[in-house]
């Protein structure tokens, strides 16, 4: 009986995707997700040559379209803000561990030179 039930768990399991294989799989789409996630904030907006007209010698439909474009220029460019400002966070970070752990590091060596 206890070989039928692990055979048939094995069996359900393998079923909704708990193997090693459907783990790595997911791991592995999640990841391209994410780089598709940083590869949209890399993209930049093409400014057609009739957007630099006065917004009076524009139609109502270029004028609607050229309000769209200003707005996704401005989400686009507070997406790449808010990324610069969270790198910049990182790298502060980083640079104070690597104080600190130079600090450490002389002391260390530091004190084994004086004994």
């Amino acid at each position: 009986m206890d070989q039928e039930k692990k055979a048939e768990e094995e069996r359900l399991k393998a079923l909704q995707g708990d193997t090693m294989q459907m783990r790595g799989l997911k791991h592995m789409i999640d990841n391209r997700f994410k780089k598709k996630k940083e590869n949209e904030t890399e993209q930049q907006l093409v400014r057609d040559p009739w957007m630099n007209k006065r917004r009076e010698e524009m139609i109502d439909e270029q004028a609607k379209i050229f309000l769209e474009f200003q707005k996704k220029e401005m989400e686009l460019r507070e997406q790449k803000e808010k990324i610069r400002s969270q790198n910049l966070t990182k790298l502060n970070f980083h640079k104070s561990e690597i104080e600190n752990n130079q600090i450490d590091l002389d002391m260390k060596f530091g004190q084994s030179e004086i004994c």
